[in-house]
């Protein structure tokens, strides 16, 4: 029986405080366990080949807490495929060499269900910045009317204006929010056009793109299946993890 992983938490930005200097997170990466490897552009590639289709995988690169596999499939068939990575392709993770020591089979990240909560996080990210600016600029008018009337006062000429303090508040909340809608932005950007996502590959053609798996800590080895039609790929993994030097 397959799981598959909440997703949600992935939008989640969880902050930390702690005393002292943070120190750099260590860089994790997947090395092929295969005596068939060949590197491609410095990657570490392994390849395999099952009646007309051909699959390679090859890690590309961590990002935040998940990790890129890139996967190609080959359709030397005379039938088209249809690749669903979402439904069709799982991983195991595991903390040592015996079989104990392993979590159960889930499928990997949802592309498709990535975009759609990015799409949900970006439209109400949207209607908080309507709400934010609409509340902030009924602020400006205010503040310049009670400057007006500070100013026109005989007593109130040293009073400090209101009205610029508001005209900030509003400009930087504006400013927060179009960070918050690029930073949206980029991550669609990235799961729509790097990740595998569902294709149909006719005949003679090919599909590439990368799958994410989450990067847990605490993992020694990952096998990441990868199925099409009734055929199924396994391809094994060492996590390897650097520590990073606080030093440059």
């Amino acid at each position: 029986m397959r799981y598959r992983p909440i997703v949600s938490g992935l939008f989640a930005l969880v902050a930390s405080s702690v005393l002292g200097c943070a120190t750099p997170a260590p860089v994790v990466r997947l090395d092929p366990v295969s005596h068939n490897v060949f590197w491609i552009s410095g990657r570490a590639a392994v390849k395999q080949e099952e009646r007309g289709v051909r699959v390679a995988a090859a890690f590309e690169r961590e990002m935040g807490t998940t990790l890129g596999v890139r996967v190609e499939i080959q359709n030397q068939t005379d039938r088209k495929l249809d690749i669903d990575p979402a439904e069709a392709f799982s991983f195991i993770s595991c903390k040592g060499a015996a079989e104990s020591s392993c979590a159960k089979e889930t499928f990997v990240i949802d592309p498709e269900e990535m975009l759609a909560g990015l799409d949900q996080k970006a439209s109400r990210e949207r209607a908080q910045a309507a709400n934010d600016d609409g509340a902030l600029g009924g602020l400006v008018l205010l503040s310049a009317m009670a400057d007006t009337a500070s100013l026109a006062s005989p007593h109130g000429g040293g009073a400090p204006l209101r009205t610029e303090g508001a005209v900030g508040a509003q400009q930087g909340t504006a400013a927060s929010h179009d960070r918050g809608l690029g930073a949206i932005e980029a991550q669609r950007d990235m799961w729509s056009d790097e990740a595998l996502r569902h294709s149909t590959v006719l005949p003679g053609a090919s599909v590439g793109g990368q799958v994410f798996i989450p990067a847990d800590k605490g993992v020694q080895y990952v096998w990441l299946k990868i199925r099409v039609g009734d055929r199924t790929f396994p391809f094994h993994f060492r996590m390897v993890a650097e520590d990073v030097s606080s030093n440059g």
